[in-house]
């Protein structure tokens, strides 16, 4: 089976500097880790990595290649089996989703421009709104 794929995650501190390369050492070892194993062992591959205590620590980078290296196994077996990724795991639990809406705010200089914006928001149809933990009118 010759199949790619790649998991893509974003990790960025509050300082806006990148956390995580994905050329990064913690991404080449793990892919080494599992090269030449059958990908489709998602959890045994999930479990080894995150076992290898030497390796793995708790520090975020860490966990970010970790979660890139199971978003692309994952997709690499959706891509096998021909299936959705939700149908391997045990099938769909709703039939719907509420979202929310990111990033409504962006932009604002005030707690009036805020509301207007979240009134702007819901006027476009959202339900749900996300925001972010900044302080207005600083």
């Amino acid at each position: 089976m010759n199949v790619l794929s790649f998991g893509k995650v974003r990790a960025r501190p509050r300082s806006g500097t990148p956390i995580h390369d994905p050329s990064s050492l913690e991404s080449k070892r793990g892919s080494r880790a599992i090269a030449g194993q059958d990908p489709t062992t998602v959890e045994k591959h999930w479990a080894a990595l995150k076992d290898d205590k030497i390796y793995w620590s708790h520090v975020a980078s860490s966990r970010v290649a970790l979660a890139a290296i199971d978003q692309a196994l994952w997709d690499i077996t959706r891509k096998a089996y021909g299936r959705p990724v939700h149908k391997l795991v045990g099938g769909a639990v709703r039939n719907k989703v509420r979202v929310y809406l990111n990033q409504w705010w962006a932009g604002y200089t005030k707690t009036d421009d805020l509301i207007e914006k979240a009134k702007a928001a819901v006027a476009r149809g959202a339900t749900a709104l996300r925001s972010s933990d900044r302080r207005v009118d600083r």
